[in-house]
């Protein structure tokens, strides 16, 4: 059918924007107060970003001696799985595009013989091993730069703290939401009558399959891939998501409400006596 290949290929980009959060500049403020207050440093900021080569992020500290502050390095270089994530999610949204272009345009000679079907095909099961290879490694790389920016050992790293008398804490732990909904996806299948609400939650991979009769709420997914087919009798409600990827598919008789999705794409299809209710979608790209 004309939306399957879409559909296999959009797969293969299903983390296409979750890459951007990587980009994100992170840091935690810690203070080192010492003995003689005048050499304390209570807002030092240890900063480190994408593409996580900690070994090159510094911060400089007090010694609480009397001398200059000490400049200390982060420890660890988990560069190559972040690379490798971020550089199939590109190519993965690249050919997407691509391929998208394709069915819009061209979709006659697409049709035409098997050879376009069998080539989009092997190539969207290419990217979605690579992409499914490049999510695991990244979820481990996340998790070794969790463990390396821990504040409580990036303190064992200054020299001041060893020494009784002077105080050493952060002032907070950093703030990895962004990093953490990178490898975030939600997989859900079988659920009748289910009750599902989903909030902040950027960039994620959603797929619902299988839920006749649910209540399906979603706010504040900017960038997200959202598929749902087989929700007949479903009330769907989707707003703020920003640049998202809906594709709806199998919903009879559902009850679908969207509302501030600027710049989004929705492909809807095979919905027979279904109400659909759209509203502020500036700059949307809608397939019916």
């Amino acid at each position: 059918s004309l939306l399957s290949y879409p559909l296999l290929s959009l797969l293969s980009s299903l983390h296409t924007s979750s890459p951007l959060h990587i980009f994100s500049i992170l840091f935690f403020p810690m203070s080192v107060e010492c003995k003689n207050r005048t050499e304390s440093d209570l807002s030092i900021e240890v900063e480190f970003e994408y593409p996580f080569r900690l070994h090159q992020e510094y911060f400089d500290a007090p010694t609480c001696k009397g001398g200059p502050p000490e400049r200390l390095f982060l420890v660890g270089d988990y560069s190559s799985s972040a690379e490798f994530f971020v550089t199939i999610g590109v190519f993965a949204f690249l050919y997407s595009m691509a391929a998208l272009s394709v069915y819009i345009f061209a979709l006659e000679k697409y049709r035409e013989n098997n050879k376009g079907p069998l080539i989009d095909f092997g190539t969207t099961c290419v990217f979605t091993f690579m992409w499914l290879v490049s999510s695991a490694a990244w979820a481990k790389g996340l998790s070794d730069v969790k463990a390396s920016t821990d504040p409580e050992k990036v303190v064992d790293l200054i020299s001041a703290c060893d020494e009784e008398g002077n105080l050493c804490r952060e002032v907070h732990d950093p703030v990895m939401s962004g990093l953490n909904t990178s490898v975030v996806s939600f997989f859900m299948r079988d659920l009748p009558g289910a009750l599902i609400f989903m909030r902040d939650l950027p960039g994620s991979l959603i797929v619902m399959r299988d839920l006749p009769g649910a209540l399906i709420v979603t706010r504040d997914l900017p960038g997200a891939l959202i598929v749902t087919r087989d929700l007949p009798g479903s009330l769907i409600v989707m707003r703020d998501l920003p640049g998202a990827l809906i594709v709806i598919r199998d919903l009879p008789g559902a009850l679908i409400v969207m509302r501030d999705l600027p710049g989004a794409l929705i492909v809807i299809r095979d919905l027979p006596g279904a109400l659909i209710v759209m509203r502020d979608l500036p700059g949307s790209l809608l397939m019916l």
